[in-house]
């Protein structure tokens, strides 16, 4: 589970068993930053806590917790092949909270490895081929509607 997000750095949670069956809490943190030649490159730190070492801690301080499971697939990567509205994007930081925020809700679709994502010739949008782990699947457009206000402009995929 991705807990805090920007375009280019994040950080992840996940609980993990080891060889031992013993459960862990995994918090990966990466820090990217682009390249000019469209590559990206930066840090990544993972820390890893016995979950019931941390279950104790945070008992000890009275608050109180709360589970939530939630099913382990594993999200589709998604591949930039082409970084020119991508860049546009991560420049206006309104623009880049709508689009992280449509690929995370949209682009989450059950049995899909990966999608590729090329730029459109519309500005802040992407042409898309979605990869199931039998082939290619589904493809289409990521288009940001109502350019013209990009304080009420959205997302929309069309296929």
């Amino acid at each position: 589970m991705i807990i805090v997000k920007d375009v280019c750095s994040f950080a992840e949670l996940r609980c993990r068993e080891d060889v031992n069956c013993n459960k862990n809490i995994n918090i990966r943190f990466w820090w990217l930053h682009s390249l000019a030649d469209g590559r990206y490159e930066g840090y990544e730190e993972v820390i890893c806590l016995p979950q019931e070492v941390l279950f104790q801690a945070l008992h000890k301080t009275g608050y109180k917790r709360k589970l939530l499971s939630i099913s382990q697939t594993i999200p589709a990567k998604i591949e930039f092949r082409s970084r020119k509205n991508l860049k546009d994007i991560i420049s206006r930081p309104r623009i880049r909270h709508k689009f992280t925020k449509f690929l995370e809700q949209k682009l989450n679709w059950e049995n899909y490895e990966r999608f590729v994502l090329y730029d459109d010739f519309l500005p802040y949008s992407f042409l898309f081929d979605g990869y199931t782990p039998y082939g290619p699947g589904v493809s289409g457009g990521i288009i940001l509607h109502g350019q013209s206000n990009l304080n009420t402009a959205y997302y929309g995929i069309h296929t």
